[in-house]
């Protein structure tokens, strides 16, 4: 009888000991699932061709005079924004949707002197310049993932939009024989293109509330003809009037380091 309570409690105390029960208690799952809010910041970079098109009497003279009325542009800047989203994970994979608005641009500009003419029976001098920028970047985008514990990879592919603005000026002087005239002329559009973004990413789950990742995108939002307004000042006067430019810009890539927020599951 006493070596069967022996036995009992060696049992009893083996398969209740603290040791034992960590040992067959499974691991904490991490669970990807829940919505999430959180910040980003990085560097874009992009190319642009801008060219003025109308009016036509004014492009006409104007490239037969070589003031040159285009130009291209590497395009790049920093960027920063918030992203909101929401997802669900089943096994490892981890699907959802992502709203993000990043704000910054990507820009450049460029000038060029030009001459033309007889001196000193007429010739023109003068500068022309050009200023171009993506900015105010939207997209909403759905995800998928494959969660390894902490870690998550995934890719993305979505709607975006950003604004983007070209403006130029043309400074300089005319003259026929002694008779000169300063001019300084002035062009500006700013519309939003819409195209799409895809891209992917890394993130690690630093808690189960706060995760950090890293991120590429590429935003295509494909070339169109803007309408703007330009001006003319000149000695004997200013004009105005509507005018027209094709901008066509290359896809934006931008790398972003991203800071979120885990609200529940």
């Amino acid at each position: 009888m006493r070596k069967s309570l022996l036995a009992l409690c060696f049992f009893g105390c083996v398969g209740f000991s603290p040791v034992n029960a960590h040992a067959a208690a499974p691991g904490v799952a991490v669970d990807w699932s829940g919505l999430y809010a959180g910040l980003h910041a990085g560097y874009g970079w992009s190319n642009l061709d801008v060219e003025l098109r109308e009016p036509p009497a004014a492009v006409a003279i104007l490239d037969g005079l070589g003031a040159p009325t285009g130009a291209s542009h590497d395009l790049n800047g920093f960027l920063a924004g918030g992203h909101v989203g929401v997802q669900k994970q089943w096994g490892r994979w981890v699907l959802g949707v992502e709203a993000a608005l990043t704000l910054g641009g990507v820009r450049d500009s460029s000038s060029e002197s030009f001459s033309s003419g007889i001196f000193p029976i007429a010739f023109l001098n003068g500068e022309s310049s050009f200023r171009t920028e993506i900015s105010d970047f939207m997209s909403i985008a759905g995800r998928v993932g494959y969660a390894q514990d902490r870690w998550l990879a995934y890719v993305k592919g979505g709607f975006a939009t950003a604004s983007v603005s070209a403006r130029g000026a043309l400074d300089g002087e005319a003259c026929v024989f002694i008779l000169c005239s300063n001019f300084n002329g002035a062009f500006a559009s700013k519309e939003r293109h819409n195209g799409w973004v895809a891209g992917g990413g890394l993130e690690y789950m630093l808690t189960n509330n706060i995760i950090v990742g890293v991120e590429y995108s590429y935003t295509d939002l494909g070339g169109r003809t803007h309408a703007g307004t330009g001006t003319l000042d000149t000695d004997i006067g200013t004009f105005s009037g509507e005018t027209r430019l094709r901008v066509d810009p290359d896809a934006v890539h931008s790398v972003m380091g991203r800071l979120s927020f885990k609200i529940g599951p």
